[in-house]
């Protein structure tokens, strides 16, 4: 990244348990973090992504160039090169990462908490009083120095044996460290908290009884914000438990928005859930399959305003362009709407229902988790622009509309497998199944399968590929393709609605953006003093579309390796379309043909660990010693997996190792 670059991190903590009397106890703890982050000005990843050597050499070796006069007065790099460029081309990836200039990115984060504990037994027995107060303060700011440097344009003279040679040299621009430094990207974010809570708990025989009444206070203000975001909030949880094998929880929130009308700013969040844990019952103490299993089921409405923002349930006026009247003699300002109010706008709304059980079998060597669940997400805030004529502008309100629900599944499970003398043997895994639905959406479309509604929420809508066009003849035989003139070797899409044109009507869904299945699996195998714990994680059932521009080149870009294998008349079996000097709109679309099966399994850390005997060690104070070696991201299994592992304009993905000893003294 360059030789301006590196991280320097100081971090402070500090924390402290006080006792005032033998009723009132507290707590202090504060944190100093600093971080300073020094770049070049310039991102080669970004840069490199760009660059077209065929236009220019970015680094030109001295040793070609025999004009004394450049060579004395030239800002090298490496010792041994020079810029290259051209006047059109003056942006050079090699200069921007080592000579011009540099950025520290500073970041100061505060964070103080106090809490105090009252014990309030004497008054009422089980009853607790605990309040925090809680401050953040995070700021930050980029401070940049840029410099100048020359690129030179050279002229190579072809040998018709031997060494190319340079023939003249041009330089362009100048070197030149001018020291001025400039602030950007300032922040200053402060959060304020406080909370105060009655806390109660106490046993009858076999009767437990718990409940907490909880006031909740929070802001945040940033520079730039014209008011400070509070949620003011009020909680109420109550518990009760027989002989703990039944049990009730109710949870409330009763929430204040100031993104909403006043009057209309309340939202009661309730939930109940209760629970059986079966195997204390009397029928099930003779059970030799389950060693505990525990039955459970909850359900509760969130009233929630975080995905809208504040005043929207007012007009909006805003000054237009102005008007003149009596031979422009006056003229005056307009004022229009742009956005009318909606008085009534209120709180989104999450609706939960789960069943669940958990246990244990085998003398609790295998233990499970499992739950089904359902959410609905209602009320969700948008403009319905399809709700209103296009006469009257965009100036209709926000309102309540919008809805989506999810359904799924998950397991969890964790064996113990065996453990026989010096060995053991344990194997976790969990999976979730996930599926979402647009149940409203506002929309009109002209085919009922362009219809949001009814499909997953993460679908992708694109065209469905038919192969390339190979001649003339295929093409005037098609349907007409509405997005710009095609030839062969061009993409063939095929046509939805049977009306003879390939136009945004025959966009269907191809696939899933976000996948129905994820899960992971763990292992930990144990031989006297060494352990090796495995750990990886998979998706399936989502796709991705290879997009960006190093699949979709055209026109005077750079072009990858992905076009080596394109369309031409004598590479009829190719698989990238053909390549044009112009654009290519009709190709570079959501489509089948980039589409591709997103399934993964990462192996994401492997750790295998050496327990230090304790013998001689503790002789100098050190304890629970071990040796570790660690390896996280080895391995990807997928389709296309060298495709995806592309960080295109960024530094590529890694393959972590380390090796190191931790002690405690």
């Amino acid at each position: 990244e360059g030789v301006n670059a590196g991280t320097n991190r100081f971090n402070l903590r500090a924390n402290v348990d006080y006792k005032i009397t033998d009723y009132i106890r507290g707590k202090t703890d504060g944190v100093f973090v600093l971080n300073v982050d020094r770049n070049p000005i310039g991102d080669f990843w970004e840069d490199a992504a760009t660059l077209q050597p065929q236009f220019y050499a970015p680094l030109i070796p001295t040793s070609f160039i025999n004009d004394e006069s450049i060579l004395e007065t030239a800002e090298r790099v490496n010792g041994d090169f020079l810029l290259g460029g051209t006047s059109q081309f003056q942006n050079n990836v090699y200069g921007n990462m080592l000579l011009g200039g540099k950025r520290q990115d500073f970041r100061r984060t505060v964070q103080f908490n106090n809490r105090i504990d009252f014990d309030l037994t004497n008054l009422v027995e089980g009853l607790a009083f605990k309040t925090n107060l809680s401050m953040d303060i995070y700021n930050t700011y980029q401070q940049r120095v840029s410099d100048e440097y020359a690129v030179y344009e050279v002229d190579w003279q072809t040998a018709t044996s031997g060494q190319d040679s340079i023939s003249s040299v041009n330089r362009i621009g100048r070197d030149l460290i001018n020291g001025v430094q400039r602030l950007d990207s300032a922040a200053f974010i402060r959060r304020v908290g406080f909370y105060g809570l009655f806390d109660y708990n106490r046993s009858f025989g076999d009767h437990d009884i718990s409940g907490t009444l909880l006031g909740f206070y929070n802001s945040n203000d940033a520079e730039g914000y014209v008011v400070a975001e509070k949620q003011m909030h009020a909680g109420l949880r109550l518990a009760y438990s027989y002989k703990n094998k039944y049990f009730v929880d109710f949870s409330s929130t009763l929430a204040n928005s100031q993104k909403l009308q006043e009057g209309n700013r309340a939202g009661f969040s309730p939930s109940l859930g209760v629970a059986w844990v079966l195997s204390e019952e009397a029928f099930m103490s003779n059970s030799s399959l389950f060693d505990y299993l525990k039955l459970r089921a909850s359900a509760g409405i969130i009233k929630t305003d975080v995905n809208f923002g504040l005043y929207l349930y007012e007009t909006t006026l805003l000054g237009g362009s102005g008007f003149s009247w009596n031979d422009d003699a006056y003229s005056n300002s307009t004022t229009f709407v742009s956005r009318s109010a909606n008085p009534n706008l209120g709180f989104e709304q999450m609706s939960n229902i789960n069943f669940g059980v958990e246990g244990a079998i085998l003398d609790n060597a295998l233990d499970f988790n499992a739950n089904v669940f359902y959410n609905k997400h209602s009320n969700i805030v948008t403009r319905r622009d399809n709700a209103y004529p296009g006469y009257i502008g965009p100036n209709y309100p926000h309102e309540n509309f919008a809805a989506n629900e999810y359904t799924g599944a998950e397991l969890a499970l964790n064996w113990r497998a065996f453990s026989a003398g010096d060995f053991s043997l344990s194997i976790g895994g969990n999976v979730l199944y996930m599926q979402s639905k647009v149940l409203i959406e506002d929309e009109v479309w002209a085919n009922d399968y362009q219809y949001r509604a009814g499909n997953q929420l993460e679908s992708i809508f694109g065209l469905e590929a038919m192969g390339l066009f190979q001649d003339s003849t295929e093409i005037l035989n098609s349907p007409a393709q509405y997005f710009g003139q095609v030839k062969p070797g061009d993409i063939k899409y095929k046509d939805q609605n049977n009306d003879g044109v390939i136009d945004q009507n025959d966009e269907v869904v191809i696939g899933q953006e976000r996948p129905n299945l994820s899960y992971g699996i763990n292992l930990m195998l144990k031989y006297k003093s060494f352990s090796l714990f495995a750990l990886g994680r998979g998706t399936a059932g989502d796709n991705r579309i290879f997009r960006n521009d190093y699949f979709w080149v055209d026109g005077n870009e750079k072009y990858s390796e992905e076009v080596l294998n394109s369309w031409t008349p004598e590479n009829r079996n190719g698989t990238y379309p053909r390549l044009t000097t112009g654009n290519s709109n009709n190709n570079y679309r959501t489509s089948t043909y980039w589409l591709t099966n997103d399934a993964m399994f990462n192996l994401s850390h492997v750790q295998l660990t050496y327990d230090v005997p304790n013998g001689f060690l503790s002789k100098l104070g050190m304890k629970n010693t071990n040796i570790y070696l660690r390896g996280q991201n080895l391995f990807t299994i997928a389709e296309n997996v060298e495709k995806r592992e592309l960080n295109i304009q960024s530094m590529p993905q890694l393959r972590n190792f380390a090796l190191g000893v931790r002690a405690f003294f």
